[in-house]
Parts: structure tokens; C-alpha cells; sequence
């Protein structure tokens, strides 16, 4: 299903327009998460657990995962892929410098993948404002 047919999809079966950012800090998620063994994606996940009946998409800025190197950008990508698990789709934000300065060629790769599958914001640095798929 392309973007736009999900996104649509998603506004007329919870009536909302709502997009949620999932711009994570560790220092601001619960204590009893950070025990745990991805405490970045069990935030995450319990956000859209909890408000996947209320919005249409998710929109995470790739900036506060790229921050975390390999951790982030694998907790990036299971959200992506657990949002999109859940009949939601995922905005990403690209606001970030070059990602393959910070991390590893296949992560990047795989985060490009599922970009291709979703869409994406990205800042006037990088040439695209906005991009639907």
C-alpha cells in the first residue's frame, strides 16, 4: 500500500489528523524503562500502544536517534517497523547531518529502505522539503 492510501487509510478509521512525534531523551524516559534491555523502543512502543486508535502517523526526527549511534538507529528502525506493524504510518524526519559519518553503511541502508516504503520530511540542506512514496 503506498503512503498516501496507509495515511488516508489511518485518518478515516480514527478520524484524526493527528501526528505524533517520537523525539526521544533517555533522560526523560521512566526509570522503569531504562532497565530494560531497548529502552528507546519500549517507550516507543508503548506511545503508539497507546495512541494508535488516536492518530494517523508517527513522525520520529532522526536527529534524537542518531544521537545514540547504532543503539538509536536500530531503535529507529524497530519502530518504524512496528508503527507500520500496527496499520500506522511513519513520517520520518531526515533533519539530521550526513548519517554515514555517525553509523554503520547497513543500518543506513536499512533506514533508506523503509524510508522509500514511508515518507519523509527532510530540511532545505539536503535539497527536499518533503517526500510522499
Amino acid at each position: 500500500m503506498k503512503f498516501t492510501e496507509k495515511l488516508d487509510a489511518a485518518v478515516k478509521k480514527n478520524n484524526s489528523l493527528l501526528c505524533i512525534g517520537l523525539d526521544i531523551d533517555l533522560k526523560k524516559i521512566p526509570a522503569s524503562l531504562l532497565n530494560k534491555g531497548d529502552p528507546i523502543f519500549d517507550f516507543n512502543k508503548a506511545i503508539i500502544d497507546a495512541t494508535k486508535d488516536l492518530v494517523c502517523a508517527y513522525k520520529p526526527n532522526i536527529a534524537f536517534y542518531e544521537m545514540y549511534g547504532v543503539y538509536g538507529m536500530q531503535a529507529l528502525i524497530k519502530t518504524i517497523e512496528y508503527a507500520s506493524d500496527q496499520a500506522l504510518d511513519v513520517i520520518e524526519c531526515l533533519l539530521a547531518g550526513d548519517l554515514r559519518r555517525a553509523v554503520p553503511t547497513d543500518l543506513v541502508d536499512e533506514l533508506r529502505a523503509l524510508t522509500a516504503r514511508h515518507g519523509a520530511t527532510m530540511d532545505d540542506f539536503m535539497c527536499v522539503l518533503h517526500i510522499t512514496c
